[in-house]
């Protein structure tokens, strides 16, 4: 892993650059928070795919936007990242519209896709340096720019590779690096764990830590819920483009630590299963996810004997059951129905 400290330089560089540039803006944002989403909604040839969403993200936080295939995060982020125009609604970042201000949003925010292209043959170092350009930053300030983004995403030893030659997970360090370039105050990343091993992981974590350390504010979405859950302090929850929760994780996880549950793993039959649970009076809801159900209910142990008895006289075979620990992944189950468009 890097160091932190180098990483650190060229941010505090690359952040005293950006505020240099954008005095206008300054007590615009010290009003509003730095990403904010109010009443959106699109729509694509009659589906629905945000729908009167509204939620805010603070200064400096890392806030999950979680949800099942087809939620409407994408569409969300797409937005957020001037790419979409919404149908009605609005999205804001740093106090400036994404939509009517689209130029000076793209100043602030660092927008990172799942899937990304690249030009062929071209030098990492060299890629850097055309965005940097693009983004109007000196020739000068060029080198130590991009010193300090690869030492950061752990690329000092890559410069002079082929983008296009890099394997998947180098990729997305290098497709962060380019997000930085700008020195964006706002982080809008898209599944950027995916294709990372188990280190690589880790070590994208820590850099996500050094960034927020330096004030940047990140909204991020994956499909792993275990990796969000630690590096995340605010989740956003949707399904079917609707807000289902929003708010701090920590707060979240203790109120559904209040509710006991309990998961339960069946050999086959999960719907037989949840009509079997559903007809118990102490039970209170019932999630399904493959095999496995989540089982909210009222009582102590006694009531986790009385499940598995009627589920084996009603021929379910029980693979498995515990009692549930709050995770992200819990809170999720818990809060959706897994409902698609």
């Amino acid at each position: 892993m890097p160091e932190e400290r180098a990483g650190e330089r060229g941010l505090d560089e690359a952040l005293e650059k950006s505020e240099a540039d954008a005095p206008v803006a300054r007590a615009v944002e010290a009003e509003r928070p730095p990403v904010e989403v109010r009443g959106l909604t699109k729509r694509f040839k009659g589906v629905t795919a945000v729908r009167d969403l509204t939620f805010s993200v603070g200064r400096g936080q890392i806030t999950a936007l979680v949800g099942p295939n087809g939620a409407g995060k994408t569409t969300s982020m797409r937005i957020l990242a001037t790419l979409s125009r919404p149908t009605s609604g609005s999205a804001w970042v740093e106090g400036l519209d994404c939509w009517r201000q689209m130029r000076l949003v793209r100043t602030k925010m660092g927008y990172m896709p799942e899937r990304y292209g690249l030009y062929k043959d071209l030098p990492v170092r060299d890629y850097l340096e055309l965005f940097a350009s693009a983004y109007g930053i000196l020739e000068k300030d060029h080198r130590d720019l991009i010193d300090s983004l690869l030492e950061l995403t752990g690329l000092r030893d890559f410069g002079s590779k082929a983008a296009d030659s890099l394997s998947m997970g180098m990729r997305q360090r290098f497709f962060l690096a380019r997000t930085l370039v700008h020195s964006p105050s706002v982080l809008i990343l898209d599944e950027p764990a995916a294709n990372l091993d188990p280190r690589a992981r880790v070590e994208f974590r820590d850099i996500l830590r050094v960034l927020q350390s330096r004030g940047v504010t990140i909204l991020i979405s994956s499909h792993i819920l275990t990796e969000l859950q630690d590096v995340c302090d605010h989740v956003v929850i949707i399904e079917r483009g609707s807000l289902v929760h929003a708010g701090s994780l920590e707060d979240a996880l203790d109120a559904a630590r209040d509710n006991p549950a309990v998961r339960i793993d069946v050999a086959s039959e999960p719907d037989k299963a949840r009509e079997v649970l559903e007809a118990l009076e102490f039970v209170t809801g019932v999630q399904v996810a493959e095999n496995s159900l989540l089982v909210e209910f009222e009582g102590g142990e006694e009531k986790m004997a009385e499940m598995s008895a009627a589920l084996i006289r009603a021929d379910v075979a029980v693979e498995g059951m515990a009692e549930d620990k709050a995770s992200l992944e819990e809170l999720f189950m818990r809060l959706t129905k897994g409902d698609l468009h």
